[in-house]
């Protein structure tokens, strides 16, 4: 038997970016909204950098722990990346040496935050190699006293 999925229900992660820090001017609280909706600014003629990925494979976690400091968000994002090329490979140099923040475009449009200029999540890459295929599963790790923010307004479109 085969259940479709109400896409009205279940948000689907259809894009990924990076965003430098040194890149960013700021991140701030929307002041329309909630303290879990952010505004990020990019400095003059800088943005978000777009990471392609199996579709379907982005997976985003944040379980809430509690400990004796309070609640506690173990953040993780997943992704597999396919093949080998020097676009891959010039995107993992990027996220090996650098700090990123990442923003997730989820398919209902909204974007989501993991990491700030002061907390970028950790990156981790395991390389997966047989006779059919090579691929990477990258991954995104942030604990955090807060759960990912929204992005209601970035002053650059992608």
């Amino acid at each position: 038997m085969n259940i479709p999925k109400n896409a009205n229900l279940v948000q689907l992660i259809c894009k990924l970016f990076y965003g430098l820090p040194d890149e960013i001017s700021y991140i701030d609280q929307d002041p329309d909204k909630d303290e879990f909706h952010k505004i990020v600014t990019f400095k003059t003629g800088k943005g978000w950098h777009e990471m392609y990925f199996m579709p379907g494979s982005a997976d985003y976690q944040a379980p809430e722990k509690t400990d004796d400091a309070g609640p506690v968000f173990d953040q993780a994002l997943k992704f597999i990346v396919p093949g080998e090329d020097d676009t891959l490979e010039a995107l993992l140099d990027v996220l090996r040496t650098q700090c990123v923040v990442i923003r997730m475009e989820y398919s209902s449009g909204q974007s989501k935050l993991l990491g700030d200029l002061d907390h970028v999540p950790l990156f981790l890459q395991k390389i997966t190699t047989n006779t059919k295929s090579t691929s990477s599963e990258i991954n995104f790790t942030l604990l955090s006293t807060d759960p990912a923010p929204w992005i209601t307004w970035s002053n650059t479109p992608s």
